[in-house]
């Protein structure tokens, strides 16, 4: 026979005033994107690009950068990954199991399987 699923997992908490706005303001901020007219670009934007050849890449000094600052990203990635709780609370099933205080607005989030 199979469990039955926890409440908890089965329903979709509600929306507060502050996230259904902000989920509102991302919608009207993308649909005015969509009807936007384009953006017209000077003929000579596109100027400022180093133009030497080195080694068979064009442009070098602007592409062969690009990997310092990949590498300085993930190194700031990794350090926020270790430093920061996580936002989402970890979901414990389980006898026993207590509710979680979440980082996220001081929220309680019940874990207990039925």
């Amino acid at each position: 026979m199979a469990r039955p699923e926890p409440q908890s997992l089965r329903t979709r908490p509600r929306l507060d005033r502050r996230e259904a706005f902000a989920l509102l303001a991302t919608a009207v901020a993308i649909g005015a994107w969509l009807f936007m007219p384009e953006i017209g670009q000077p003929q000579g934007y596109r100027g400022f690009a180093d133009q030497r050849v080195f080694l068979g890449v064009s442009n070098a000094a602007d592409v062969l950068s690009n990997p310092a600052f990949v590498a300085v990203a993930l190194f700031g990635v990794g350090r926020l990954a270790h430093s920061m709780p996580p936002l989402v609370p970890v979901v414990k099933v389980g006898r026993g199991a207590q509710p979680d205080r979440s980082p996220v607005a001081g929220r309680t989030f019940s874990r207990r399987a039925r």
